[in-house]
């Protein structure tokens, strides 16, 4: 396997506080790897960090090779790297079609831009597809539910073209039927050669999707390893969900 992405000593500060704090952190190419912890670990911080929507104080991140720190965030996207938020960021007064179509146009030259364009390209049209929204496409994106615009900002992602994808808690909010297929995107989106990172915190999703899983702890990694090595962990069940006193609850939670 090919390293993709390579985080070394990563601390991100806020004053006094460290967000991130010393943290190493290895993704293979076409790998799909879930990141978990507790409130506060530094999950989203660490996609930041990637992203450069937070600013690292000091270490490494590498990806394919070449320095990310330093770069702008559009810079980081001409890369290879895409990412979706807690809270999905789509134009809901354009239509599910035109939010994917701008999207797309990041790529293409700025007079191409400027011309209106005809139809719908391949590209966009098996995107829609790819997410189950090609039934949605002429309506406003702010009539979606809350997990079809989830699947609309991937798409908007996904249409990029990226090389690893980041996905911060993509099944929060979502029905049972609408998590079930978000995992089985995330599935092959990684099987058609995308790298994926996801912070979750919904345990069942994890168990029935993540093969690796990382656990942050007070901004560093706690442990690594499958769902099953995890979910045996001792000091994962105190740390994830609470004191040694709520181990009941953390095992109920885990298993």
């Amino acid at each position: 396997m090919t390293e993709l992405l390579k985080i070394r000593d990563l601390v991100v500060a806020f004053d006094a506080f460290h967000a991130i704090d010393g943290l190493d952190l290895t993704l293979e190419e076409h790998e799909v790897r879930f990141v978990i912890g507790p409130n506060g670990a530094g999950k989203t911080t660490l996609i930041d960090s990637i992203t450069n929507l937070v600013r690292p104080t000091a270490g490494s991140i590498l990806f394919a090779g070449e320095e990310l720190l330093g770069k702008s965030e559009y810079a980081i996207v001409r890369t290879g790297i895409g990412r979706t938020f807690q809270k999905p960021s789509v134009f809901d007064e354009l239509t599910v079609l035109e939010n994917v179509d701008i999207a797309a146009s990041f790529r293409l030259p700025f007079r191409s831009l400027l011309r209106r364009r005809k139809g719908i390209s391949d590209e966009v049209a098996q995107t829609l597809g790819s997410v189950n929204l090609t039934d949605q496409s002429e309506s406003p994106a702010g009539s979606l539910s809350h997990g079809q615009k989830q699947w609309l900002e991937v798409a908007m992602v996904l249409v990029q073209r990226p090389r690893l994808l980041l996905l911060d808690e993509p099944v929060a909010g979502m029905t049972e039927k609408e998590r079930l297929h978000t995992g089985e995107l995330v599935t092959r989106i990684a099987a058609e050669g995308t790298t994926v990172l996801v912070v979750e915190h919904d345990m069942d999703f994890v168990r029935r999707f993540a093969h690796k899983v990382t656990v942050m702890h007070e901004g560093k990694i706690l442990t690594e390893g499958s769902v099953a090595e995890v979910q045996s962990n001792e000091t994962v069940r105190e740390v994830y969900l609470g004191r040694p006193r709520d181990a009941r609850g953390a095992a109920e939670a885990l298993t």
